[in-house]
């Protein structure tokens, strides 16, 4: 499958969405913003959500436990939402991340799921070894992979870690602006 950014991904949710989803990256805060809206969108009757919004604890994921949620056909829906959120893929074993893809690969099966695997923020180690690497590396091919960076934010985090000075030429430029604006609009 293919990477994507967290823009992508609110484009493919309009869309509608399919298959398995793979969060992962720095920004744990869009990657629940996003999980919520997959979650709005696809359990739009809270009075089916017990059937339809199956959230897996990865305390309690095994691939048993996975394909025992997958199974179930949606209520009142055509479609239901599995979640395992918090699940720190640098945790297992390669054999365990092995396991995980082979239940991934059933997936066309039970076409009227939607997966999403919500990583933490440093839940992917690719430095932990060509075997577990490789594992990784498997996951993400049978996947959409939905990668939330920081980049995007670092000119807002930049401005806000800003010294005193900083500050107060920005906002002399900012009222500047305003001001030329002003006597361009009169």
């Amino acid at each position: 499958m293919e990477i994507i950014k967290e823009d992508a991904f609110r484009k493919q949710l309009k869309k509608g969405l399919s298959g398995a989803y793979l969060f992962f990256g720095d920004e744990d805060y869009l990657k629940s913003f996003s999980l919520k809206s997959a979650r709005t969108l696809i359990c739009d009757d809270p009075s089916f959500a017990i059937f339809n919004d199956i959230q897996i604890d990865p305390l309690d994921y095994t691939p048993n436990a996975l394909v025992n949620a997958l199974m179930p056909l949606p209520m009142m829906s055509e479609q239901k939402i599995v979640t395992i959120n918090g699940l720190n893929i640098s945790q297992l074993k390669p054999s365990e991340i092995d396991d995980l893809c082979d239940v991934l690969a059933t997936l066309p099966e039970y076409d009227y799921n939607i997966l999403i695997i919500c990583v933490p923020a440093g839940g992917i180690d690719e430095t932990k070894g060509n075997e577990i690497v490789s594992s990784i590396d498997a996951l993400i091919d049978t996947c959409t992979a939905d990668e939330y960076s920081k980049e995007k934010y670092d000119a807002v985090i930049d401005l806000i870690n800003a010294s005193e000075a900083d500050k107060t030429a920005i906002s002399r430029m900012l009222s500047d602006m305003r001001i030329a604006v002003k006597a361009y609009s009169v």
